[in-house]
């Protein structure tokens, strides 16, 4: 019987622990999956790019074609390497899903960067739920861009760098970030 009671309240303290991060994994569900992709047309083009490469036809848009013609080569060659891992074709929901677990993660990281700023526990768990239901930021999650990829990347050099003083994986998110979005390089 103690052994039972013992269990529940290691599990009762898991979820009083990680109760943010479980919220957030709930809400982004809610937010994102549940409407389903609402690809726009730009994301088209990163789709097109994606099933040329998948397809055998090399990095074009039209094959026989090499015209560099995609502003997002990491997230084209990442929707490429999902879709050959996946067997799936379905471009519209494999960004989608990508962006989802980049949203989570840059959520989770951008409660730790606000508190590493010095702000008070109440704003960094604020701070997300505001980017969170940014209607702006649901959009284009939806719509298949790379941007929930490229802010993932931004916030992650900014965590590594300002919360914990680490040039070196700074730098590699930086690097990704600028290979994702090359206006990324702003940062």
């Amino acid at each position: 019987m103690s052994e039972t009671k013992s269990a529940v309240n290691g599990i009762s303290e898991l979820i009083r622990r990680f109760w943010f991060a479980l919220v957030i994994v709930a809400l982004v569900v809610v937010v994102e999956l549940m409407p389903g992709p609402r690809p726009v047309d730009d994301a088209f083009i990163t789709f097109r790019y994606a099933r040329n490469l998948t397809n055998g036809y090399g990095f074009v848009y039209n094959p026989g074609e090499h015209v560099l013609g995609t502003t997002t080569p990491l997230y084209m060659l990442w929707l490429a390497l999902f879709s050959l891992v996946t067997s799936s074709r379905d471009y519209p929901w494999l960004a989608l899903i990508t962006n989802v677990t980049c949203d989570i993660v840059t959520l989770l990281l951008l409660k730790r960067l606000v508190h590493s700023l010095g702000q008070p526990e109440w704003v960094s768990t604020v701070i997300p739920f505001v980017y969170l239901f940014s209607p702006l930021r649901i959009g284009v999650a939806l719509g298949g861009m790379e941007t929930s990829l490229v802010i993932l990347w931004l916030v992650a050099a900014s965590e590594a760098y300002i919360a914990r003083d680490r040039l070196g994986p700074a730098a590699m998110f930086s690097g990704l970030a600028v290979l994702t979005r090359p206006d990324a390089v702003l940062l």
